[in-house]
């Protein structure tokens, strides 16, 4: 399943789906000094990755299941939340909450790398996203330490029907409990 190619819909009765965004932050990649955009690939099984790698060419480096653990938190005085460019207000709640402040970038898996490698502390999505936005980028993230939810606190199945993901948070463990305490506020756990 890709965002650049057909929806095969024999993809819900294998055994094994390949979920790819050849270009995630397609809006940055056009601006060669950008760093804002990645190459997501992730391989599913039971609705479950069981590998995946984020290549962010703007850091060369490519972040992958297989990987030792997370990247030191970067020293800073205040913790950083990031989110895209237009849909800020549940990070601002939540930045609110920590006692940090907000940042914003483009591609979905640059945001969450962001997270594993220490440079910001969280990543709050606040609306639906596609499966192939959010697979590989949530597969690498948790597999590295980080606490992986949809916006309501779910875990994030893929191979669905309709491959819509309602939201996505990454956070750093030492937010996580802050980040879903607010979130569940403003927003409401489904569970």
């Amino acid at each position: 399943m890709s965002e650049e190619g057909k929806d095969d819909r024999r993809r819900l009765d294998a055994a094994r789906t390949w979920i790819v965004d050849p270009l995630d932050g397609t809006h940055d990649y056009p601006f060669l000094d950008s760093m804002e955009w990645a190459v997501h690939v992730a391989l599913v099984e039971d609705q479950r990755p069981t590998a995946a790698a984020v290549a962010v060419p703007g850091l060369d480096q490519v972040f992958a299941t297989d990987l030792d653990g997370p990247g030191e938190p970067s020293e800073r005085n205040e913790p950083l939340v990031i989110s895209g460019r237009s849909n800020a207000y549940l990070a601002s709640e939540v930045a609110d909450e920590i006692g940090g402040k907000v940042t914003a970038c483009g591609s979905s898996g640059v945001k969450a790398m962001l997270v594993v490698s220490g440079a910001v502390d969280v990543y709050v999505h606040g609306s639906g996203l596609y499966e192939w936005d959010v697979c590989a980028p949530a597969a690498v993230a948790e597999a590295l330490g980080m606490v992986v939810t949809d916006l309501e606190g779910n875990e994030i199945l893929y191979n669905k029907s309709q491959p819509i993901v309602r939201g996505f948070v990454v956070a750093r463990p030492e937010f996580a409990e802050a980040t879903r305490e607010t979130l569940d506020r403003l927003v409401g756990p489904v569970r």
